[in-house]
């Protein structure tokens, strides 16, 4: 193929371009330099590896920039910088709570750290009977999550937000419409 492609076939305008390897590159100028001279930059010329003054303030001041090319990142093994996901940053407790009848409530957490408030990661249920069934805060009685199960029905909560108590100190706890089983599996942590 031949540099410098037309625009619009028969036009007489074309922008510059560069074949490489069969496939058309536009040519882009970088003022480089304090004096604001133009300089070619096309695949492969090999500028990256070089730091340069560039002129990008109004002015037209020079600021040097590096262009060196980064070191190549092993898949599976490096890391950029100090960064990586670890996993989650908290401590995640889990329990599991089964009851004939919990129309009068049961606590499905434990206490959260002393001072912090109890955060919901996720949460299992089944019922053997259709329930309502409520999770709601110790003592407030605030409700903070209420399913409407099926007999035999199973459910998934894994909030994308945080669910999260809005009292200090307080358990979560379950409960339900009326009689009948109910399983549940609370996977939470404490925060401030």
């Amino acid at each position: 193929m031949a540099d410098n492609v037309a625009i619009t076939a028969g036009s007489g305008t074309s922008i510059a371009t560069d074949d490489i390897g069969g496939v058309q590159y536009q040519r882009v100028k970088l003022a480089l330099g304090a004096d604001g001279a133009a300089t070619d930059l096309a695949p492969g010329q090999g500028l990256m590896a070089a730091s340069v003054p560039v002129a990008i303030a109004s002015n037209q001041s020079a600021v040097p920039v590096s262009l060196a090319t980064a070191p190549a990142l092993v898949a599976g093994s490096a890391t950029i910088g100090a960064t990586m996901d670890a996993g989650p940053s908290w401590t995640s407790s889990y329990l599991h709570t089964a009851s004939a009848d919990a129309s009068a409530g049961a606590d499905v957490t434990a206490a959260p750290t002393t001072g912090q408030k109890i955060v919901i990661d996720d949460v299992i249920v089944s019922t053997g009977a259709a329930l309502t069934v409520t999770f709601e805060e110790e003592t407030s009685g605030t409700d903070v999550l209420k399913l409407y199960m099926a007999a035999n029905g199973i459910a998934q909560v894994t909030p994308r937000g945080k669910i999260k108590l809005a009292t200090a100190d307080k358990k979560l706890r379950v409960l339900t419409s009326g009689a009948g089983a109910v399983a549940c599996t609370i996977v939470y942590h404490s925060e401030a």
